[in-house]
């Protein structure tokens, strides 16, 4: 890789941080997980369809993998409506 790429993803991660747990705090783990995932997945060339799935599946999946497997209470925000 690149070093002008390596730095523009260093500061990617960096600008999109705070933004990932104001939204966690609202939208909770899920959500955040799901929209901080998308634009990563985007820079690294996956398509819209691909970084959407690929945003709620790891949302979804280190979820329960966290709140599950390793008892971890994270923020269910949003969808705590539902359970």
């Amino acid at each position: 890789m690149s070093s002008t790429f390596e730095h523009l993803m260093t500061g990617f991660g960096v600008a999109l941080t705070p933004i990932n747990l104001m939204l966690a705090a609202v939208g909770g783990f899920i959500v955040a997980s799901a929209l901080m995932t998308v634009p990563v997945a985007r820079v690294f060339g996956g398509s819209w369809r691909q970084s959407v799935i690929a945003g709620v599946a790891l949302g979804v999946s280190f979820f329960l993998l966290f709140d599950r497997v390793f008892d971890v209470i994270l923020p269910a925000g949003l969808l705590s409506v539902l359970g």
